[in-house]
């Protein structure tokens, strides 16, 4: 619908040479009045369940000759309408609907004209706080894995528009381009997981994340175990007893690890491993798949900062990338 109504939107993602000569075309390779065809009749199929909606007037204001641009608009705009009315009924899919809206306004909306400071308070954290609501709420009418998946990436994208606010305000002229390029690269990727069933929620492999709380639970055991052999000697010798807080304190602080991290380690740990966030733990392990960022240079302390909120960067190939 948003591609309909904004035919911006039907611009190619791929920069790959086409030749209509010797290749067969695909969608993105199409003219925008082709795509336009193509995306009515993928329209027409997706509401085969509403027997009370009908796209007849968008059909024939599309094949209006001369192509009255206000009037399909105004058929797009009525149609959105009465699916809002239809939708109503399902908080889940109204959700869903209202969600892919709004991914592609994310997406498509920012321009280079427009400045950094518009791109940056897209991925604010009101704004990522809207979308992860709705997806939440349209997560069961959703494939398996693709809500957690997708906020997961969301909040990468945050992460990373958070690092690079600098680069991006001094020398937006420059990124811009790769920027927004990136973005909708990405957008046709969520829309791709939202919409498609791509993998099975048991098949997906959380072994990264696994391992990570595994690092957790090792830590864990080994401050347990030296605090035991402490308490146990103190008990036994019966003469340390004043001291062995201080030696306790001593051996965590040697470790890293106050009273309150290590709490916060064995929670998190033991969420992670799937009592309640099962499909949290699938999906980090899933999400740096799916989720592109630009690339564009940054300096060694801004990929720090990000390795530390654990965003993890493509290579940058310089000879092809930049």
């Amino acid at each position: 619908m948003a591609q309909l109504f904004d035919p911006r939107r039907f611009e190619p993602l791929n920069t790959r040479a086409f030749d209509a000569s010797i290749q067969l075309p695909m969608t993105s390779n199409l003219d925008p009045a082709e795509r336009q065809k193509v995306a009515i009749a993928q329209l027409h199929e997706l509401i085969s369940r509403f027997p009370q909606l009908t796209d007849r007037g968008i059909v024939r204001a599309a094949q209006a000759n001369p192509f009255d641009r206000a009037g399909f608009d105004e058929e797009i705009r009525s149609f959105h309408l009465a699916l809002l009315e239809e939708e109503v009924a399902s908080f889940a899919e109204l959700s869903a609907y209202h969600l892919g809206i709004a991914l592609s306004d994310l997406c498509w909306t920012h321009t280079p004209d427009r400045g950094a400071d518009s791109f940056l308070r897209a991925f604010g954290r009101g704004e990522l706080a809207e979308l992860q609501v709705l997806l939440r709420a349209s997560s069961e009418v959703l494939p398996p894995l693709a809500a957690a998946t997708v906020n997961k990436s969301l909040e990468a994208w945050g992460d990373w528009t958070d690092v690079t606010a600098p680069v991006l305000r001094s020398g937006w002229a420059s990124v811009a381009a790769p920027v927004l390029q990136a973005l909708r690269v990405q957008g046709d990727i969520w829309h791709q997981l939202l919409s498609v069933q791509t993998v099975d929620e048991d098949e997906a492999d959380p072994g990264p994340t696994r391992a990570a709380v595994g690092r957790r639970f090792f830590l864990i055991l080994i401050v347990a175990a030296l605090t035991a052999t402490v308490l146990y000697l103190t008990i036994a010798n019966f003469s340390g007893a004043a001291k062995v807080w201080t030696v306790i304190a001593t051996i965590t602080a040697a470790l890293g690890v106050s009273g309150a991290s290590l709490m916060s380690s064995a929670r998190k740990a033991a969420n992670a491993f799937g009592w309640n966030r099962q499909t949290t733990v699938k999906a980090e392990a899933r999400v740096w798949s799916v989720t592109l960022f630009p690339a564009i240079p940054l300096s060694a302390m801004q990929r720090r900062r990000l390795d530390r909120r654990d965003v993890r960067l493509s290579r940058i190939r310089k000879n092809l990338d930049v």
